[in-house]
Formats: C-alpha cells, sequence, structure tokens
C-alpha cells in the first residue's frame, strides 16, 4: 500500500516575479494568443487592402486588437476559476490523503508493537520452559498440550499446570479483548487448538508467509469503521519443538502467525480536528482567491467597454501589435516568414521590411535554428511548444528568449506558424540568482555550526536546521510547533517576554545569555540573537555555550575553594604592599593580629604589630624579598589586644605578567606552643632525670634504652646493668602467664597498660609498684619505644589495707560502720531465707547519754561508747552483728530466730548488760537504752526500710519513757507516709500554679493612708476551692516545704510590687518568713539576688515579718541575718508581739524596725482588761525602744478609736480591708476612706 507522498513544488519560471508578468500580459490583453492576434491584423490587412478603394482607413489597428482581446477576456476568468477550484481540491485531497497516511502509519506501528510483545513474551516462556500457573477458572489446563510434566506439585502442595505461550497469550487475549485497542490472535494452518484455527484472510496471509513474505497488512471496513489487519509470521525455533515436534515442523519453518485487528476509529478521532482545519484554511484560501478573480474580472469588462469606446479597434491592435514588446512573426509552412512585428526586427538589428520573404534559417543561423527547428515541427503538426533558448547576438551577450509557437490557420487551411518571443534574459538571470541564493541558503542552513530557528508569529517553531536539532537533542519533527517559551528555564521567561516587546518595536533582539532545557531533560547555555522577517517570522541564532558557563562556574567554583582554603587555613596568609602595608590577610591571620576586621590592619605598617627588638631584622627580610629573594624569619609580636605571640614567616615576591614585583606573599604560622614545646622538652629532660617516680625506656623488643636515677634505686640494679637487658629481670613469679599475655594484648592493641604488678629487687626483696606502660608512636603510627612509669607503692598498699578496715569498722569502737551493716544485713536476710528464720534488726539509742558528755566531756562519753560496744559484742553470738552508726546509735541483728519468745530472751539479755553501772574515770554512772526492733521478712524486705522501721519504734520506745523496746508499728508508719503524701501534694500544688498570695491592706488610721500590705497564702484547691492556711497549717510547719515556699512566695511578692510600680502604685509589701528559712546560711545571698531580678523593685518596699516565738531559736545567727538583709535595704517586724516567751533582752539585740501586736490580744481588747493592758504595754514598749507599732485584728471602727487613743495609729484587720486578690487592690485603694471617728481633727 505504497503512497507517493513526495511534495509537488513550482516550475523555475514561476516566481512571483513570472506571475507579475502574467498579469502584465493580461492587464495589455488577456492571455498571449499570437495566432489570433496575428491572424486579425493580416485579415484587417485583407480587408483594407479589397476596400482601400472606398476608404483608405476602413479598419484600424486598435479596432482590430479589440475584436482579438474581447473574446480573450471573455473566457479566461472562468477558466481561471476552474483551475483555481481545481486545484485547491487537489491541495485538500494532498492534505487529506497526508492525514489519511498519518492514521494508518500509526495504527501500524500500535500493531507492530502489540505483535513484538506477544513474541518477545512467547520467546521469554519458551526460552523458560513455559510458563507454570495454578489451575483456575481463569486458567485451566491446556487440553491440547500433551507433553511430560505438564502438570506439577510444589513441595509445599500447590498445583500447577504448564501454559503454553501460544494457548496463554490466547486466554489473556480473549480476556482481555475488550480493554485495549489492538486484538491480537495466534493462528495456524496445523493447530493443536481448534480456537487456533485461520480466518480466511488470516489463510490468505499464512498463504503468502509460505511464498517468502516478511508481513502482511491490510484495510478493511465493516459498517462504516475501519480496521487495519496486520500478520507476522511464527517461525519455528528450538525451543519450540518442545510441544511441536510431533507436528512434523523443524526449525526454521513457518507454523502460524500472529496477527493485530486494530481499529482505527481511535486514530481517525485524533485527526479529525486537523482535518477539519485543512477544510477551513483551503476553504478561506478558495474564497479569497475567488473574490479575487471576481473583482479582476469587473474590472477587466470595464476596461473592454472603455477600450470599445476608444479610437477604431484595428488601429489599437495594431499598435498594440507594432508596440509590444513581445517578438512576433508569422513563419509559413516553407519557414519564410510572412509578418514581423519592430521587436522582433529590433531584436535581429533590421526592420521588418527586411525580413518578411526570408527564410528563417538565413535570419537565425544554422545553430539557432536548429534549436527552433523542432518546436516549428511540432507546431506545424498542432502542438504548442513553449520554451526557452538562448541566443548569442554577434558581438553581445546570451539572452535567454522565451518561446511561444501556434499552428495559424486560414479557413481551416494551415497557413504558417506564429512564433511570439519574449526576452527574459534579466528575468532568467534574477530566477538563477535566487536559485543560487536559496541552495546556497539551504547549504548555510544545512551546514551551519551554530543553531537556527525560524518562528512564526505565535512563537511556534516553524523551521530548525540541524545543528539546532544536535543542540536539543531532538529530531525536526519534535521540534516543529513547539512553543519557542517551553524550551527556556523559567526563571528567564520574564526577560523573554521583554525581548519579545523590544523584539516587536525594533525588530531586533541583542545578543543575550539564556538557560534552555533540552527534550531529553538535559540544560544548556545559549547566546541568542534573533530578527523580526518582513513576513512576520522571527529568525533566531543560537550558539551553545554550555561549556563556556561550565568552565565559568568551575572557575567560580576553584575561586571559592581556593578562597576557602585561604580563609580557612590554619596559617596565616598575608599579601603586603611593596611599602610593607598590609594588602589583604586571612582570618587565621586576624586571630594572630588580634583584630576584629580587615578594616582594622588593611592599609596599616605590619611593622607596627612586631616586637620592637625584631622590627629591623623583619624590616631586613622584607627588603630582601623586594630585590627577588625568598626568606624566613622567626619573631614576637604584640597583638592589637596586647596579646604576645612568636610567629615563623616565609615571604617570597609576587611579580605581574611583565615580571615585576608588586607585592610580597607571607604565610606565617604561630609557633608559640612550638617553643612552649621546646621548653616542655628541656623541662621533660629534667623531669625525667629527677622524677620521684622510676622510668624505664624500652625498644619495641623490648631491649631495655634508658632508666632514670630514681627506677636505679627502685630496683638497686646500676644503670650499666640495666641497660642493654630486659625488664624480665624484675620478675618475682608472683604473677602467672596470663597477667603478663593480657598486658602484651592490652600493648598491642590499647598501645597502654595500667596495673600493680609484685617484682622482686636485685638484693631478692619483693616490692609492689603501681606500673604504667605507654607506647610511644611514629608518624606512621609504628612502635619506636616503650615507657615505663613505675612508682613503689608496698608502704601505700599497707597504708591502703589499713584504710580498709577504717572504712568498714567504727574508728572508735571497731565496730562494723553503716558500710559494712549493709553487707551483713544482705547476707544476715539471704541466711534467713534459706533457713526460713526470723532476722531481728534492733536500733539502740542511750538514754541520757547527751549530759554525760556535756558533764564530763566527750573522753568521758567515748569511754563509754567503747564499754558499750565492748557490752553488746560480748552479748550476742558470733554470728550476729553489733554495728555503731555515729553517735549513741547502735543496730544490732540477730539471726537464727524462730519464735518471738527467743528474741525477747535476747533483748532482756542485752537489757541486762546495759544496765550495770559504768565505771569511768571521772565516776560510776548509769544509763540505759531505747530499743526498736523489725522483724525480716514480717515488716519488709528492703535493707534500708527495716532500719528506718526500726528507728520509727525506737523513737516510739522513748516516748514511752526509755529503758524499754518497743516493736515496729505499720500504724505509725502508714500515718507518716500519709504526712509525707500531704508534702509531695503541696509540692504539686506550687508546680501547678495553685498557691495564690492574697493581699491585705496596712493603712495610718488617721489620715487614710494606704502604707502597704501583708501577703497571706492562699491555696486554689482544684477540689475544695480556696484555702486560707488554716486548713493546711500541719503541711505549711514541714521544715522540707520551709526553703521552696519560702522562695516562691517572696519571687511572687516581688513579682507583684514590680507590676504595681510599673502602674505607679508604690507601696510596700510585708511577707511572713519561718525561721527555718530565715537560718539558711545563703538566705542573704539569695536574697540579693532575687531582688537583683527585679530591678524595678527598690529594697525598702520589702518587709520581713517573723514570729516572736521563733526568732528565739538561734538569737545570734537570726540577729546576724536580721542586720545582713537591713544592709541589703529590707526591714523586719517582729510578729504577733505578746505570745512569745522572749525576754527585753532579746527584744533589744533584735534589730527589727516594726512590733506587731497580735490579733488575739487587738481583738478582746474592747471587753477584756487584761488584753487591753496588754495592748498599752507593747505600745509603750514600742515607743521606749523606738520601734513602730502596728496592730492587726482591728475588725470594727471601735477597735481603731480605742487603738488611735493609745497610740497606735497603724492598723490592719476587716474593718479596714479582708485579703484580696492582687488586682483588686488598686481599686479598694481609690474607693477606700477611714471612718469619720478615725479621722484627725482639723
Amino acid at each position: 500500500m505504497a503512497r507517493n507522498r513526495a511534495g509537488s513544488r513550482g516550475k523555475i519560471g514561476e516566481t512571483p516575479w513570472r506571475k507579475h508578468c502574467a498579469v502584465r500580459d493580461y492587464r495589455r490583453g488577456g492571455k498571449r494568443d499570437p495566432v489570433r492576434a496575428v491572424g486579425l491584423v493580416l485579415e484587417y490587412r485583407r480587408q483594407y487592402v479589397v476596400s482601400s478603394t472606398r476608404e483608405t482607413h476602413l479598419m484600424s489597428p486598435a479596432s482590430a486588437m479589440d475584436e482579438i482581446a474581447r473574446p480573450l477576456v471573455r473566457h479566461r476568468y472562468p477558466a481561471t476559476a476552474v483551475i483555481w477550484t481545481l486545484l485547491v481540491i487537489a491541495s485538500v485531497g494532498n492534505g487529506w490523503y497526508q492525514l489519511r497516511s498519518g492514521i494508518e502509519s500509526a495504527a501500524v506501528t500500535a500493531a507492530r508493537a502489540s505483535i513484538s510483545k506477544d513474541i518477545n513474551f512467547r520467546r521469554w516462556a519458551s526460552s523458560h520452559g513455559g510458563v507454570y500457573v495454578p489451575p483456575d477458572a481463569r486458567t485451566p489446563p491446556n487440553p491440547y498440550l500433551d507433553v511430560p510434566g505438564r502438570d506439577v506439585t510444589t513441595a509445599d502442595g500447590m498445583a500447577l499446570t504448564l501454559m503454553s505461550p501460544a494457548y496463554m497469550l490466547n486466554q489473556l487475549q480473549t480476556e482481555y479483548a475488550g480493554e485495549f485497542g489492538a486484538r491480537n490472535r495466534i493462528t495456524s494452518l496445523d493447530p493443536l487448538n481448534p480456537n487456533n484455527a485461520p480466518q480466511a484472510w488470516e489463510a490468505q496471509a499464512l498463504g503468502r508467509f509460505e511464498q517468502g513474505a516478511a508481513e502482511f497488512q491490510e484495510i478493511v471496513y465493516r459498517e462504516d469503521k475501519g480496521y487495519l489487519r496486520m500478520m507476522l509470521p511464527i517461525v519455528t525455533e528450538r525451543s519450540c519443538l518442545k510441544c511441536h515436534a510431533s507436528q512434523g515442523y523443524r526449525v526454521g519453518d513457518v507454523r502460524g502467525g500472529i496477527s493485530a485487528v486494530v481499529p482505527l476509529e481511535a486514530f481517525e478521532v485524533q485527526h479529525t480536528g486537523e482535518l477539519l482545519m485543512l477544510l477551513a484554511s483551503h476553504g478561506v484560501l478558495w474564497l479569497t482567491g475567488s473574490i479575487g478573480l471576481g473583482l479582476s474580472y469587473r474590472r477587466d469588462r470595464r476596461a473592454e467597454t472603455a477600450r470599445r469606446q476608444a479610437e477604431g479597434t484595428l488601429r489599437r491592435y495594431s499598435e498594440i501589435v507594432k508596440t509590444s514588446g513581445d517578438m512576433l512573426a508569422l513563419v509559413d509552412r516553407a519557414h519564410c516568414y510572412r509578418v514581423v512585428n519592430p521587436a522582433y526586427a529590433r531584436f535581429f538589428g533590421t526592420t521588418p521590411e527586411a525580413l518578411v520573404g526570408k527564410p528563417v534559417r538565413e535570419v537565425l543561423g544554422e545553430r539557432f535554428y536548429g534549436d527552433v527547428q523542432p518546436h516549428v515541427a511540432q507546431a506545424l503538426v498542432g502542438g504548442s511548444p513553449h520554451f526557452r533558448v538562448t541566443r548569442a547576438l554577434p558581438g553581445g551577450f546570451p539572452h535567454v528568449l522565451d518561446a511561444v509557437y501556434r499552428l495559424y490557420r486560414v479557413g481551416g487551411e494551415v497557413v504558417g506558424v506564429v512564433a511570439s518571443l519574449r526576452d527574459v534574459t534579466e528575468q532568467s538571470n534574477a530566477e538563477q540568482a535566487l536559485s543560487i541564493s536559496e541552495a546556497k541558503f539551504r547549504s548555510y542552513l544545512a551546514g551551519a555550526p551554530i543553531a537556527i530557528v525560524v518562528t512564526d508569529g505565535d512563537g511556534r517553531i516553524a523551521e530548525v536546521n540541524p545543528a539546532m536539532e544536535r543542540l536539543f537533542a531532538a529530531s525536526r519533527n519534535q521540534l516543529i510547533g513547539l512553543l519557542i517559551s517551553t524550551l527556556y528555564d523559567a526563571a528567564d521567561l520574564e526577560r523573554l517576554r521583554q525581548e519579545n516587546a523590544k523584539l516587536e518595536s525594533q525588530g531586533n533582539i541583542e545578543e543575550g545569555e539564556y538557560r534552555m532545557h533540552r527534550l531529553d531533560g538535559g540544560v544548556l547555555w545559549v547566546v541568542l540573537r534573533a530578527v523580526r522577517l518582513d513576513d512576520g517570522r522571527t529568525l533566531g541564532f543560537l550558539v551553545d555555550i554550555s561549556d563556556r558557563k561550565a568552565a565559568e562556574q568551575s572557575l567560580i567554583e576553584r575561586e571559592i575553594v581556593l578562597r576557602t582554603i585561604i580563609e580557612t587555613n590554619p596559617e596565616c596568609i598575608r599579601v603586603t604592599n611593596p611599602d610593607g602595608t598590609l594588602r589583604h590577610v586571612n582570618h587565621a591571620g586576624l586571630a594572630m593580629f588580634e583584630a576584629d576586621s580587615l578594616e582594622q590592619v588593611v592599609g596599616k605598617p605590619v611593622v607596627d604589630v612586631v616586637a620592637p627588638e625584631w622590627r629591623e631584622d623583619f624590616l631586613a627580610l622584607h627588603e630582601r624579598v623586594l630585590k627577588g629573594e625568598s626568606g624566613r624569619l622567626q619573631f614576637e609580636i604584640r597583638g592589637l589586644k596586647g596579646g604576645q605571640r612568636w610567629l615563623e614567616t616565609q615571604e617570597v615576591p609576587m611579580r605581574n605578567a611583565e615580571g615585576e614585583i608588586t607585592s610580597v606573599l607571607c604565610v606565617t604560622r604561630d609557633i608559640t606552643e612550638y617553643r612552649k614545646s621546646e621548653e616542655s622538652l628541656r623541662l621533660a629532660a629534667t623531669a625525667f632525670a629527677n622524677a620521684t617516680d622510676g622510668i624505664l625506656i624500652t625498644d619495641p623488643d623490648g631491649t631495655i634504652v634508658d632508666v632514670n636515677d630514681r627506677f636505679v634505686s627502685l630496683t638497686g640494679y646500676s644503670r650499666e646493668e640495666l641497660v642493654g637487658g630486659n625488664p624480665r629481670i624484675f620478675k618475682s613469679g608472683l604473677q602467672d602467664a596470663d597477667f603478663y599475655l593480657d598486658m602484651w594484648r592490652d600493648l598491642l592493641t590499647l598501645r597502654a597498660w595500667a596495673g600493680e604488678c609484685r617484682n622482686r629487687r636485685k638484693d631478692g626483696s619483693i616490692y609492689v609498684q603501681d606500673l604504667r606502660i605507654s607506647a610511644v608512636l611514629d608518624e606512621e603510627g609504628k612502635v619506636t619505644h616503650y615507657v615505663g612509669i613505675a612508682s613503689d607503692i608496698t608502704e601505700l598498699k599497707h597504708s591502703q589495707q589499713r584504710l580498709e578496715d577504717l572504712a568498714y569498722h567504727d574508728l572508735l569502737t571497731h565496730l562494723p560502720n553503716r558500710v559494712l551493716l549493709a553487707d551483713r544485713m544482705q547476707q544476715a536476710m539471704a541466711l534467713a531465707n534459706r533457713k526460713k528464720e526470723l532476722l531481728v534488726v534492733c536500733y539502740l539509742d542511750l538514754d541520757g547519754f547527751k549530759p554525760i558528755n556535756d558533764t564530763w566531756g566527750h573522753a568521758a562519753g567515748d569511754q563509754l561508747l567503747i564499754e558499750t560496744a565492748e557490752r553488746l559484742r560480748g552479748c550476742v553470738r558470733t554470728a550476729d552483728t553489733v554495728s555503731r552508726l555515729g553517735g549513741d546509735e547502735f543496730v544490732i541483728l540477730l539471726g537464727g530466730m524462730n519464735a518471738m519468745e527467743e528474741v525477747e530472751q535476747a533483748l532482756r539479755r542485752i537489757f541486762s548488760v546495759l544496765n550495770r553501772p559504768y565505771r569511768l574515770p571521772e565516776g560510776e554512772t548509769i544509763i540505759s537504752a531505747s530499743l526498736g526492733v523489725t522483724l525480716y521478712p514480717l515488716d519488709g524486705d528492703d535493707a534500708d526500710a527495716l532500719i528506718r522501721h526500726a528507728d520509727q519504734a525506737m523513737y516510739a520506745a522513748k516516748q514511752a519513757g526509755k529503758n524499754c523496746f518497743r516493736l515496729f508499728d505499720p500504724e505509725h508508719d502508714r500515718a507518716s507516709r500519709s504526712q509525707r503524701e500531704q508534702v509531695n501534694r503541696f509540692h504539686a500544688a506550687m508546680a501547678a500554679g495553685e498557691l495564690q498570695l492574697h493581699y491585705q491592706p496596712k493603712v495610718d488610721m488617721r489620715t487614710g493612708r494606704l502604707i502597704g500590705a501583708e501577703a497571706l497564702l492562699r491555696w486554689q484547691h482544684p477540689e475544695n476551692g480556696l484555702l486560707a492556711p488554716g486548713h493546711f497549717q500541719a503541711m505549711l510547719d514541714n521544715a522540707e516545704l520551709a526553703l521552696p515556699l519560702g522562695e516562691w512566695v517572696l519571687g511572687t511578692a516581688l513579682r507583684q510590687l514590680s507590676s504595681w510600680n510599673e502602674q505607679g502604685m508604690q507601696i510596700n509589701v510585708s511577707v511572713n518568713i519561718s525561721s527555718q528559712h530565715l537560718q539558711q546560711r545563703d538566705f542573704v545571698e539569695r536574697l540579693r539576688a532575687l531582688l537583683k531580678s527585679h530591678p524595678r523593685v527598690a529594697p525598702n518596699q520589702l518587709m520581713l515579718e517573723i514570729l516572736e516565738s521563733s526568732s528565739v531559736e538561734d538569737m545570734i545567727q537570726i540577729s546576724q541575718t536580721i542586720r545582713a538583709c537591713r544592709a541589703v535595704g529590707v526591714s523586719f517586724s517582729l510578729d504577733d508581739f505578746g505570745t512569745g516567751y522572749s525576754s527585753l533582752t532579746y527584744l533589744r539585740q533584735l534589730p527589727t524596725e516594726e512590733l506587731k501586736i497580735d490579733q488575739s490580744f487587738v481583738r478582746e481588747m474592747l471587753t477584756d482588761r487584761e488584753d487591753c493592758a496588754i495592748v498599752e504595754g507593747v505600745i509603750s514598749l514600742a515607743r521606749t525602744f523606738g520601734r513602730q507599732v502596728i496592730a492587726e485584728g482591728v475588725e470594727t471602727p471601735e477597735h481603731g478609736v480605742l487603738l488611735l487613743s493609745l497610740g497606735c495609729h497603724l492598723a490592719q484587720g476587716y474593718a479596714i480591708a479582708r485579703p484580696m486578690p492582687a488586682a483588686q487592690l488598686p481599686a479598694w485603694r481609690r474607693a477606700w476612706a477611714p471612718p469619720e471617728e478615725w479621722r484627725a481633727p482639723a
């Protein structure tokens, strides 16, 4: 089904210039018809001769030419319209043919691809012995395959059946036939499977394959739908003989075919749009041409009418012939001229009269006549030859003549041939030049080394050259039609739009670099220049500069690498100008000069940082380098920040292209540490000689190289005896071979060993030494020496043994201490478990021991403890343990108990020995003991818990009256744990932010002025709501809470004070502080740090309130703390004054600024004279000691009136305000006004 796909091209003469000539001919009277024109002239001449007697000018030449032109004009346009329509139809047909060919080509490609997949699958399956699958409804056993091993079972019991490739392909093709466009089928003239029997067209194809055909394809139509049918032969291969040898096939035989039927509908739909576009474009083209012809026809009709109305047609036609630029001649059958016009005669250099009657051969010459004679003969037999001929005039250049010969008849008789010649030399030369130019352009386009692309007005690629194809790794077909903008990188699209706008206005684009993408995904850089052509298209030239850009990028990266190397080099790299000023320096150099930036040092003389004593040498080196030498110098510098360093610099000259020295390159390294190392080496040599430890150096083989004096004295050998020997001479035999194997394994793998060993001196004595051996490595990591450092630790080991005894025993009584007790308890507990016995843990505390210490001194107390230890050790069994924990506390472990009677008997024995009198140097005394007892495993299985339980039971014994024992009470333990849980809950409340501070105002009752507020703790309990301290006072009394709670209260109060200060509300705040918190050794430092963290709070805005009853616990320390806090600016108030037992001496010693009368006295002073007297006494006492006094508990205006009368005008209480959140205090302050009876008289 081959088709002619060759395109049509116009003849050489069909150029725009040629078409212009045709239009010009038309305007002069239509098509050139020399026969008609000359014949009419002759006819009218005949009429003129016949009628000359009547009228000389019967018909003018113009009239004759009009008669000629009329039929030409009348018939030319219908013919032209028909030809135009036929050309458009032919173009449409050609376009349809091309589209149709594309449909068929795509269908053939799809069919081949589908068949190729089947063939490849068959070959793969055959080469692998077939495809085994589990038999099911979709893949039943092949009933047409009967070979050994068709049905098998795997080792795990799975049944499999062999599917021949053909059968499996048919199964798959049948199942998926409707799912894919192409439907394949396998067929054979001798099929194993009847389903593979060929259809009629398949049988025809198989027949052609047997005749040697390699492929069969055809297009058929069914129910107005087209289908491509294609088949390729199946050639028998060796792997096919497994199933088909029985049919007689041999390798190479054609035993069937694989066919594919492809519906054309999908491809036709794909090309429908293109066909519609083709019809639309040709319709517009045909309509445009037809309109043009109609307009031309109407115009020429008007011209014809005008000519008819002119002077006479004969004269006009005659003039046309005479004045025609074309050469016209009538040649008779004898080849002689009958008629010639002036143009013809002029071409041959003569006159018409001279040519008429002459033979053509004579005028044209033999050569020219030989060229035209065949055409004359052709015209005489009815032909219409149209040809070109070259005629060289004498003495002139060749002329190209366009010739048309037509047969001329008169009354049906052949008269001769009319020859119409036109000189087209210039046209021919122009066409030839154009052809040459086009050929050169196409040759240049094809061979141009740079890429050239032509785009249409929409920016789509219309033409490319091979260089463009190579540049973008794509074929011409792939590029044609693409939007050129899709090849540009997204980053360049905006610039491309700007350049296109410039192209529209200026007609060209200046050269620019762009990043573009190849169709295979590669990226390239090009230089682009474009110009706008006259027809609206754009011509672009692209030069690939990817290598240059890569080189530039490589240079940039190399520069970055070099700069990075220079800037990160640990050595100083600097460039110095010839005058000694610094031009550039890297970061290491800045660090050496102690400069923070380049600006500090660039342009400054380098010699300025050189130490004065080295400047002369430094300048001398610089001068030598400027003369072309290079040099090295070690010198000292003084950094910009005063630091001193030793440097070593290597300087070389740097020259320009002319060889002139323009600068000096200096590489400088810091050798400060190196010089220190030299000093260290000298010190090391001194240390080696004078070290207190023995030092031994050997080579890798163990031969002794050197020893120091201490090693000589340590071993007893002289230096001469040791050097050259082997350390084996020190072996004592007390370490086995494994000891030395382990030592060498560590030395070879870890390059070091440390441990203790027992060696023998020269005199045979054994000593213990602490030995550390290290390997010395060279630069390649090889061992060059071993260095051993030995210390004589014989006495240390003896002392260590004594220390171990002290570590596990009490120094005074030599009883096991707490550490050894823990080990003994573990052993005793394990023994009790094995024997199912009880272990009794007794915690003993002596009663009345402190008075003995206080009365007779510590020596007597120590003697009593020693005696007690001896008595306890004597009243227990050897397996039992008596331990002293410290002070007068002992723990006794009694094992092997099976009943409480045994326990009580042992305890009575202990009490009996302790209750005997003690005879001390100071006198005789009797003491008793309190015992707490717990039983393992009844009371717990943890050693620490057992001791803790026994301790609790001992306290219970003391509370019971002392000199007795008590067993551990679990209920009491649970109460202790409950208290612990409450403390933990309070800690959690602090962490969760449940605690708050409320503030109760303190005022001056006379003026109503707010003088401060007391911070009071509240607990916003998640379940019980807001709680006052009375609900959790038991927790607050816990010593563990004193410090964290006090810190929290102080920090919160200070933050609130800072917030109020920012709001412009300046007041003082007092905070209650516990004695435990106040007695912390770092209390003042912590308070000072808190105040420093709140800079907006003045220290004098904070007052600490301490309880009178707690202030006497440690009067000296508390007084010192108060004075230190007052030095910071913090003031103190003595809270609840009158409830404690402090004396006036304590009051005088406590440097507090304020006394606060307890609310219990103030509340009852209106009704209780004694309370009123106490209040009056406190006010008088405060006045006497110069202290400020304030009353709390003022609940009614009457309380305030009485206090004012007694001389106390500062107060707080419910009559003033209840404690409130901090946010409410500013509003309260603005609204507060004291009762009228409190106001001072004006």
